[in-house]
């Protein structure tokens, strides 16, 4: 929702571009049926950086937990609150996600870079890397946007809301990749299920239990 609806613009933002509503259903089923695997996600890096950190900083990987399930609830809760039936809900679920997201992005990188107790693979090592590049980007694109969008409603310029728009993609899409980056991470991963407990399985890293 902005002030300024009749100036030129090329690109629309992504609450636009879902204005359609078979466009809107599509988008929250993706985003439903995600949150699954996500989830899934969240304890497996809970147990990852559980064994790979150094242990006086338990409560820093807890906290990485904690803002990945905050992120995936700020998508979620986003996603379904739509901007144009309550634009206020959706704000509040949109600060909570991007928050959120770059909180754990750079906590991350952090710990992996400084606080490791074993060392990284070859397959860690280019997954870091490529999440410090992809965090960078995420965080100037963010930054741009916010300008851009603060720019367009003051000042209702042609073109700048499309500026605004293109920097959206780019921290949707570098936000995507650095989550996508737990494909290195966890390239020799195995996990197993019985009837009371699931088991994640590293090629190098100990075996670890969930009752």
């Amino acid at each position: 929702m902005t002030n300024c609806s009749q100036v030129a613009n090329i690109l629309p933002s992504v609450s636009a571009a879902l204005g359609n509503s078979l466009q809107e259903n599509v988008w929250q089923w993706c985003v439903g049926l995600h949150v699954i695997p996500r989830c899934l996600m969240i304890w497996m890096y809970h147990k990852y950086l559980s064994q790979i950190i150094h242990q006086t900083l338990w409560l820093i990987v807890g906290l990485c937990g904690l803002l990945q399930s905050l992120e995936n609830f700020g998508l979620l809760g986003l996603t379904f609150a739509g901007s144009d039936d309550n634009y206020e809900m959706h704000r509040n679920f949109f600060i909570l996600f991007i928050l959120c997201a770059e909180a754990y992005s750079i906590i991350l990188v952090v710990l992996l870079q400084a606080y490791r107790k074993l060392p990284a693979t070859p397959l860690e090592e280019k997954s870091l890397f490529v999440k410090r590049v992809l965090i960078i980007c995420n965080v100037f694109s963010l930054l741009c946007a916010m300008y851009t969008f603060a720019r367009h409603n003051s000042l209702c310029e042609p073109g700048v809301y499309s500026l605004f728009a293109l920097f959206e993609y780019i921290v949707i899409l570098t936000n995507m990749g650095f989550h996508m980056t737990a494909y290195w991470d966890f390239r020799h991963a195995i996990i197993t299920t019985d009837h009371c407990q699931m088991r994640l399985k590293s090629h190098m890293y100990s075996c670890v239990d969930i009752v």
